[in-house]
């Protein structure tokens, strides 16, 4: 039904009223929508995931067989190894098909698990960074690989006392980098942040390429770790390992 209003028909105020209501509405949900799509733009991917493949492998052993009378040879004695070289690899996925992710450069952590899979009297072997920042495009991968040199007399001598010259042994690698997003058009990266994997186990020593599982060791990010490794992490700095190559 309609009034006569001064001779003009005039439709129910109520009508009016809940056509307000709808366009108000609409342009709430407009703006809360263009909202959550600007802060997922400016927000920097961390949909990636790493992982380590084959392990840390060794060149040499951690120890040496020497005789200690060259000329009666009738002895012989375990010599530590002077300066062990280990090779790293990181995968790295983007599953993301709207943004690049713009790594910065990373630092690497391993760190001995002697009662795997407990974190009880987690011992550290080395750490070293590797200067190799990269662009991971959107539903692209890429892989990180470099050669470490150890040379830290204390920890080669654990290594070859608990684990045997040739022996290969279960170790956590905390993976950190900083990463920002891009658009790929060479725009700087945005809103870079830190961010840190646990990577466990990975295997380290003279079998960890042939012994390492097919496919690599996944990394876990930390906002989903069901414990709080960094308390039972060592609180001592970790031996520094140099790194000599890497592509």
């Amino acid at each position: 039904m309609a009034v006569r209003d001064g001779g003009k028909r005039t439709r129910f105020a109520c009508l009016e009223t809940a056509r307000c209501m709808v366009a108000i509405t609409v342009s709430a949900i407009t703006v809360a929508v263009v909202v959550m799509v600007t802060i997922a733009a400016l927000r920097p991917a961390d949909s990636f995931s790493l992982s380590v493949v084959n392990g840390m492998d060794s060149s040499i052993p951690w120890s040496l067989l020497r005789d200690a009378d060259a000329a009666t040879n009738n002895t012989t004695m375990q010599r530590v190894a002077e300066k062990v070289n280990l090779t790293f690899a990181l995968l790295a996925y983007n599953p993301s098909g709207r943004k690049d992710i713009r790594f910065g450069n990373f630092t690497i952590r391993v760190t001995d698990m002697p009662y795997f899979p407990s974190f009880t009297k987690m011992t550290d072997i080395a750490a070293f960074p590797v200067p190799a920042p990269f662009t991971l495009k959107r539903q692209g991968a890429h892989k990180l690989w470099s050669k470490f040199s150890l040379s830290d007399a204390r920890t080669l001598s654990y290594v070859a006392n608990t684990y045997g010259a040739l022996g290969t042994f279960k170790a956590m690698v905390l993976v950190n980098a900083s990463i920002g997003s891009g658009s790929g058009s060479g725009t700087p990266a945005s809103n870079n942040v830190t961010v840190t994997y646990y990577c466990w186990p990975v295997l380290v020593g003279w079998t960890a390429f042939s012994d390492s599982p097919d496919g690599g060791v996944t990394c876990t990010p930390r906002k989903e770790l069901s414990v709080d490794v960094d308390s039972l992490l060592p609180r001592s700095a970790p031996a520094p390992a140099a790194v000599y190559s890497r592509r």
